[in-house]
Protein backbone atom coordinates (compact mmCIF):
# COMPACT_ATOMS: atom_id res chain seq x y z
CA UNK A 1 0.00 0.00 0.00
CA UNK A 2 0.99 3.55 -0.69
CA UNK A 3 0.92 5.51 2.35
CA UNK A 4 0.77 9.35 2.14
CA UNK A 5 1.20 12.14 4.69
CA UNK A 6 -0.21 15.19 3.89
CA UNK A 7 1.72 17.75 5.80
CA UNK A 8 1.91 21.89 5.52
CA UNK A 9 4.61 22.55 7.53
CA UNK A 10 8.08 21.08 7.69
CA UNK A 11 7.75 20.30 11.56
CA UNK A 12 4.68 18.20 10.61
CA UNK A 13 6.89 15.56 8.22
CA UNK A 14 8.64 12.07 9.44
CA UNK A 15 12.48 12.63 10.75
CA UNK A 16 13.44 10.56 7.69
CA UNK A 17 11.65 12.38 5.08
CA UNK A 18 14.16 13.01 2.12
CA UNK A 19 13.61 15.94 0.20
CA UNK A 20 16.27 15.35 -2.29
CA UNK A 21 14.76 13.21 -4.93
CA UNK A 22 17.46 13.47 -7.74
CA UNK A 23 20.10 12.16 -4.95
CA UNK A 24 17.80 8.96 -4.04
CA UNK A 25 17.17 8.17 -7.69
CA UNK A 26 20.48 8.36 -7.69
CA UNK A 27 20.97 5.07 -4.99
CA UNK A 28 17.91 3.04 -6.74
CA UNK A 29 18.25 0.11 -9.09
CA UNK A 30 15.97 0.13 -11.80
CA UNK A 31 14.56 -3.27 -12.81
CA UNK A 32 12.82 -2.35 -15.95
CA UNK A 33 9.76 -3.73 -14.38
CA UNK A 34 6.39 -3.27 -15.46
CA UNK A 35 5.91 -0.87 -12.81
CA UNK A 36 8.85 1.28 -13.69
CA UNK A 37 7.75 1.05 -17.59
CA UNK A 38 4.08 2.58 -16.37
CA UNK A 39 5.27 5.31 -14.41
CA UNK A 40 7.82 6.16 -17.40
CA UNK A 41 4.83 6.24 -19.94
CA UNK A 42 2.61 7.86 -17.81
CA UNK A 43 4.79 10.91 -17.06
CA UNK A 44 7.05 10.98 -19.63
CA UNK A 45 4.91 9.81 -22.28
CA UNK A 46 7.86 7.28 -23.13
CA UNK A 47 9.47 4.02 -22.84
CA UNK A 48 11.76 2.79 -20.43
CA UNK A 49 14.17 0.42 -22.64
CA UNK A 50 16.82 -0.62 -20.29
CA UNK A 51 18.34 0.18 -16.44
CA UNK A 52 19.92 3.55 -18.20
CA UNK A 53 17.86 4.65 -20.74
CA UNK A 54 14.87 5.20 -22.02
CA UNK A 55 12.73 6.63 -25.45
CA UNK A 56 11.16 10.38 -24.53
CA UNK A 57 7.67 11.26 -25.82
CA UNK A 58 9.57 12.44 -29.49
CA UNK A 59 11.38 9.00 -30.26
CA UNK A 60 14.68 10.05 -29.05
CA UNK A 61 16.72 7.55 -26.50
CA UNK A 62 17.86 9.68 -23.88
CA UNK A 63 19.51 8.40 -20.27
CA UNK A 64 17.73 8.07 -17.11
CA UNK A 65 19.21 11.20 -15.67
CA UNK A 66 17.00 13.27 -17.91
CA UNK A 67 13.85 11.85 -16.73
CA UNK A 68 12.06 14.84 -15.22
CA UNK A 69 12.02 15.20 -11.47
CA UNK A 70 8.51 13.99 -10.54
CA UNK A 71 9.06 10.86 -13.21
CA UNK A 72 12.58 10.07 -10.75
CA UNK A 73 10.45 10.40 -7.83
CA UNK A 74 7.75 8.34 -9.03
CA UNK A 75 10.26 5.27 -9.98
CA UNK A 76 11.96 5.92 -6.36
CA UNK A 77 8.50 5.67 -4.06
CA UNK A 78 8.94 2.19 -5.88
CA UNK A 79 12.39 1.14 -4.33
CA UNK A 80 12.50 3.08 -0.75
CA UNK A 81 12.02 2.59 2.01
CA UNK A 82 11.74 6.48 3.25
CA UNK A 83 9.17 8.82 3.58
CA UNK A 84 9.92 10.97 -0.19
CA UNK A 85 8.51 14.73 0.10
CA UNK A 86 7.31 15.03 -3.45
CA UNK A 87 6.95 19.12 -3.15
CA UNK A 88 9.27 19.14 -6.69
CA UNK A 89 6.44 16.97 -8.81
CA UNK A 90 4.18 18.23 -10.70
CA UNK A 91 0.13 16.97 -10.18
CA UNK A 92 0.89 14.82 -13.50
CA UNK A 93 3.53 12.66 -11.24
CA UNK A 94 1.78 12.90 -8.00
CA UNK A 95 -1.35 11.63 -10.05
CA UNK A 96 0.65 8.66 -11.29
CA UNK A 97 2.69 7.70 -7.97
CA UNK A 98 -1.41 7.94 -5.87
CA UNK A 99 -2.44 5.66 -9.04
CA UNK A 100 -0.29 3.10 -9.89
CA UNK A 101 2.46 2.73 -7.40
CA UNK A 102 1.86 -0.34 -4.77
CA UNK A 103 4.01 0.55 -1.82
CA UNK A 104 6.17 2.91 -0.67
CA UNK A 105 5.70 6.06 1.41
CA UNK A 106 5.02 9.62 0.16
CA UNK A 107 4.84 13.40 1.96
CA UNK A 108 3.19 16.18 -0.28
CA UNK A 109 0.72 18.85 0.89
CA UNK A 110 -2.65 19.15 -1.00
CA UNK A 111 -2.44 22.13 -3.25
CA UNK A 112 -5.96 21.89 -4.16
CA UNK A 113 -6.04 20.17 -7.70
CA UNK A 114 -8.11 17.12 -7.36
CA UNK A 115 -6.41 14.00 -8.54
CA UNK A 116 -7.08 13.43 -12.00
CA UNK A 117 -8.65 9.96 -12.96
CA UNK A 118 -8.46 10.52 -16.64
CA UNK A 119 -8.13 6.97 -18.24
CA UNK A 120 -7.88 5.12 -15.31
CA UNK A 121 -10.18 2.99 -14.13
CA UNK A 122 -8.23 0.49 -11.63
CA UNK A 123 -8.48 0.47 -8.19
CA UNK A 124 -5.59 2.54 -6.02
CA UNK A 125 -3.94 1.05 -2.84
CA UNK A 126 -3.50 3.92 -0.71
CA UNK A 127 -3.69 4.93 3.20
CA UNK A 128 -3.74 8.97 3.89
CA UNK A 129 -3.34 10.02 7.24
CA UNK A 130 -4.64 6.45 8.52
CA UNK A 131 -7.73 6.74 6.22
CA UNK A 132 -7.70 3.91 3.71
CA UNK A 133 -9.02 4.48 -0.27
CA UNK A 134 -9.00 2.18 -3.39
CA UNK A 135 -10.91 4.62 -5.47
CA UNK A 136 -9.59 7.91 -6.75
CA UNK A 137 -12.76 9.91 -6.31
CA UNK A 138 -13.09 8.80 -3.07
CA UNK A 139 -9.99 9.86 -2.15
CA UNK A 140 -10.36 13.34 -4.09
CA UNK A 141 -13.37 13.67 -2.02
CA UNK A 142 -11.44 13.19 1.65
CA UNK A 143 -8.73 15.68 0.40
CA UNK A 144 -11.30 18.25 -0.97
CA UNK A 145 -12.70 18.36 2.75
CA UNK A 146 -9.19 18.79 4.22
Amino acid sequence: MLEIKICEYYSEMPEDCIFDIEKEFDRIKLEVSADEKTLVKQIEGGNLISKDAFIDSFGYKLHISELSTGCKASLTVLHSDHWLNIRECGNNARDAIIKYCRNGKIVMCYNGVTISDYGFSGNIDVCVNGQYFAAVSHLNQYLEEL
